[in-house]
């Protein structure tokens, strides 16, 4: 739970804190904890553009072409996850790469970010990742993993089709390297030309690469723009970064 200040008519001018709150939250407390921080800090309600990331619960992927309905998304969403409640559903979609996503948000987060931030532009921390990766240059079969916080948001393309998309437990070497292989094995995949790219937690990255060496014929570091944020999520500095481009380049 953290909130930054960027220039957006100047990339130049530091981007600065206003709350970094950290910390294990169990799902009844997380709302009230939120509501807490932001209501604390009432810098964060002035009249900015704010982008919200959120890392949202159990995200569904369906294709555009399925309906543009939002009832019956919601429909398809809870047929799979039984126990959301369709107040807390929350449905982006990427145009170009022919994707909708459904994602849950923690009991009545979504109201209170209606509420408290109109205007403000909200993303899944899993779309706002697909959005970057899908648009890296270069073709092929590519498999991101990116590590946050014990998990390991794994997102496979090829070229800019998404074929899947996961997030699962990781906080060793060995579950990055099992997250990277799920996939591709799943699809038939060839180990050996199949690049794989690590982005995130520096320490676990650094000791990752080396055990999926010796099973992965090209393991990489995520290659990322300049000027990023590194006080944010990655999913929150791209989003960040994203608006401030394109606002410097209007100007």
């Amino acid at each position: 739970r953290l909130a930054r200040l960027s220039h957006t008519s100047d990339p130049t001018v530091a981007s600065r804190s206003i709350f970094d709150e950290t910390g294990a939250t169990e799902p009844e407390t997380l709302l009230p904890t939120i509501e807490n921080a932001v209501y604390s800090n009432p810098e964060v309600l002035d009249d900015y553009s704010a982008d919200i990331v959120i890392a949202a619960d159990d995200t569904l992927w369906m294709p555009a072409g399925l309906t543009d309905d939002p009832d019956m998304l919601e429909q398809c969403y809870l047929n799979v996850y039984r126990d959301a409640d369709a107040d807390d559903l929350f449905i982006e979609s990427e145009p170009e790469a022919g994707l909708l996503a459904v994602s849950r948000f923690s009991a009545g987060l979504k109201a209170f970010l209606e509420r408290t931030f109109p205007g403000a532009r909200v993303s899944s921390r899993e779309m706002a990742l697909l959005r970057r990766f899908r648009c890296f240059p270069g073709g092929g079969t590519r498999v991101y993993v990116h590590l946050e916080e014990g998990e390991a948001i794994v997102l496979t393309f090829d070229g800019k089709r998404l074929l899947c998309a996961s997030t699962m437990a990781a906080s060793t070497p060995e579950d990055t390297l099992y997250c990277a292989m799920l996939p591709i094995k799943a699809y038939g995949l060839d180990s050996a030309s199949a690049e794989v790219f690590l982005s995130g937690d520096k320490e676990l990255r650094r000791e990752s690469i080396s055990l999926m060496r010796q099973y992965l014929g090209c393991v990489m570091h995520t290659m990322l723009p300049g000027g990023l944020d590194d006080g944010l999520p990655l999913a929150a500095a791209v989003c960040a970064a994203r608006h401030l481009y394109r606002n410097s380049s209007e100007s």
